[in-house]
């Protein structure tokens, strides 16, 4: 992303479609771009980072909104065979009343070795329209990857090179031709889309690994970059080298819309560039290693992604690559290579039977409830909750009660993602964005905002185990002690409350709390209101116990609550309600505003328990303006 973004008011976007690299280093910082015909520079300033992110989105184009069920829980691993097992894992998670809103179907839907084919083989997934069907009674969505190259002995590749659609290393289709993407919606929509699955992962939009993707050691950084660079800029010219994720999205964007346009894009991608987010489109962030260092170093990745502009963002929860010289155990399909790959080091050779590895999963499941999307992925092991034990057992329990508060906070999450289209807001930013005033906070990224009001302080190292299982301290001392969470610093100028005990904290200190399996530390900023549901099992459920707002007092409060049909793009034309919640701190008055009925939504005559402090009040809402004393 050709974005620079500063704490000290101001943003500089380079809109260059060529190889570039950044450099910060004894000789001072500098974008060095590789091919420029005609430089178009942007300087955005601002009085607010929020302001920059704006000017960005103003520059690139207003990210479009997913369909709500996104923002659920994803659940996906490196691979599940046939229609019948990814249909088994969705029917086990509602057995077991655990949250769950899409299962995916990684590679390999393919027959044999007709590699990147949109067709599906027979024999494992004879009837999509019946997976789907079958899910969709479950209120379960799937997702299914998608590769923009193609074997030379598939249908799809002989239609594409029959039609001059291919780039020159007859593999790929050219993403920059309008004509070629409508084709390859076609092979897509036939194949995979009508009547089957919901959603789309487009893998490997680079789309070229380049021959570094090899061998026992991983190159230098110049190296990488002339060979991996070296084959976009043979494919694709120097001047686009960085641009074919951006035509693949916008092919699959545009042409989705114009044939189903009562179903949002939902688009997961490896690569783009600025701007992505208006195709529908997420980035993650690839195939990632199981350690603690990789863990702490994605809080950093996902903080500079979101400020570059790009709202939707996720990563594999519990790193993808597990082992490094048990590769051979592996049940992926990859385990017959005569030597272990440089990307393959994760710290845990036992995987599962590794204590010290479930925890480390269970920490990176926490921090992934307060991502923009909330996705389980991996290879080595299998990610399904019932993997790392049973109800009633620590690794279990933990994972249950994370998924659990993502849906508990869905009202929040949906409303904030609503006004990241409506207002070109930040899902997940730095501290320096809310509390530039206190240098301790906008110097961290070992803590972050979700949405106006969460302050979150993922856990990046041990409690408990090391890798390989050692115990870390005994049961005795862990209930004894009050070990710290790294990273738990309040930022100044307003109190905090503890978001799962409600304990009230002065900001402007550093805090220490006891150590726990079941939650990271996460806080409310005093002055917030937080719409919650009291139980989901999906994004879309319509629950009939009351809908809570929750009051964090010590400051004047105001949340712009959004809802919308969750699907479809009325809400391009308005069809949403946004209602006003506003707190007077002074006279503990939640004022609720009346809907402008838009759209007749769900929260219209529901009834509703305001909670703040130590006290409750009831009441229906009817659309009307109500004021509540408490």
């Amino acid at each position: 992303m050709p974005v620079l973004v500063s704490d000290r008011g101001y943003a500089i976007l380079a809109d260059c479609g060529s190889l570039m690299t950044f450099n910060d280093d004894a000789r001072g910082s500098y974008l060095f771009l590789e091919t420029v015909d005609q430089l178009d520079t942007y300087f955005i300033a601002g009085d607010h980072a929020q302001e920059l992110v704006q000017g960005i989105r103003n520059l690139t184009g207003k990210a479009a909104l997913l369909p709500k069920w996104a923002f659920g829980y994803i659940q996906s691993k490196e691979r599940y065979d046939t229609q019948e097992e990814l249909v088994g894992i969705a029917r086990e998670y509602r057995r077991r009343d655990v949250g769950l809103d899409c299962v995916v179907q990684d590679w390999k839907t393919w027959t044999g070795d007709h590699w990147g084919e949109k067709q599906p083989d027979p024999e494992r997934f004879p009837d999509l329209k019946a997976m789907r069907d079958a899910l969709h009674g479950m209120n379960v969505h799937s997702m299914v990857s998608v590769w923009p190259n193609m074997n030379y002995n598939t249908v799809d590749c002989a239609q594409m090179q029959d039609a001059g659609f291919l780039l020159h290393d007859l593999a790929t289709y050219n993403a920059f031709d309008p004509k070629a993407r409508e084709l390859y919606w076609k092979q897509a929509e036939e194949g995979l889309y009508h009547e089957g699955f919901d959603s789309w992962w487009c893998d490997s939009t680079e789309p070229f690994p380049g021959p570094d993707w090899g061998g026992e050691t991983m190159r230098e950084p110049w190296e990488r970059y002339t060979l991996v660079g070296g084959e976009h800029k043979k494919y694709l010219g120097a001047k686009r080298a960085n641009l074919f994720g951006q035509a693949h999205a916008k092919g699959i964007y545009e042409n989705q819309r114009r044939t189903d346009p009562d179903h949002r894009v939902f688009n997961l991608t490896r690569s783009g560039y600025a701007g992505i987010g208006r195709y529908g489109a997420a980035l993650w962030s690839g195939d990632t290693a199981a350690t603690w260092e990789t863990l702490r170093r994605q809080l950093t990745e996902s903080l500079n992604m979101a400020i570059s502009g790009v709202p939707w963002w996720t990563l594999d929860i519990g790193g993808f690559f597990v082992v490094k010289e048990n590769w051979r155990a592996r049940g992926c399909g990859c385990n017959d290579d005569p030597t272990p790959k440089w990307f393959w080091h994760g710290d845990f050779e036992n995987g599962l039977a590794d204590p010290g590895y479930r925890e480390l999963y269970v920490r990176w499941l926490q921090m992934g409830v307060f991502l923009p999307l909330f996705r389980s992925h991996g290879t080595d092991v299998p990610r399904e909750i019932w993997q790392f034990g049973e109800k009633g057992e620590p690794f279990y329990d933990a994972i249950a009660q994370a998924i659990a508060l993502r849906y508990r906070l869905m009202p929040y999450i949906y409303s904030v993602a609503g006004s990241v289209w409506y207002d070109d807001a930040v899902m997940q930013r730095p501290l320096f964005f809310d509390f530039p005033e206190d240098p301790k906070a906008a110097g961290s990224d070992a803590a972050y905002m979700f949405g106006p009001s969460l302050l979150v302080c993922p856990v990046t190292e041990p409690m408990y185990y090391l890798p390989g299982g050692e115990e870390i301290q005994s049961q005795l001392q862990r209930e004894a002690e009050c070990r710290p969470y790294s990273g738990c610093y309040l930022p100044a100028g307003t109190d905090w409350y503890d978001l799962f005990s409600g304990c009230r904290y002065e900001g402007g200190q550093e805090i220490r709390m006891p150590g726990s399996l079941e939650k990271i530390p996460v806080f409310v900023r005093a002055g917030s209101i937080l719409p919650m549901e009291e139980k989901l099992s999906y994004a879309c459920e319509s629950v009939k116990t009351p809908f809570e707002i929750r009051i964090y007092p010590g400051a004047d409060a105001c949340f712009m609550y959004y809802e919308d049909a969750g699907d479809g793009y009325g809400y391009e034309d308005g069809a949403y309600n946004r209602i006003r919640m506003e707190w007077n701190d002074e006279r503990h008055v939640l004022r609720i505003g009346g809907s402008l009925r838009r759209f007749p939504g769900s929260l219209n005559g529901r009834n509703c328990v305001v909670h703040c402090a130590d006290k409750t009040a009831s009441f229906i809402y009817t659309g009307e303006e109500i004021m509540i004393q408490m």
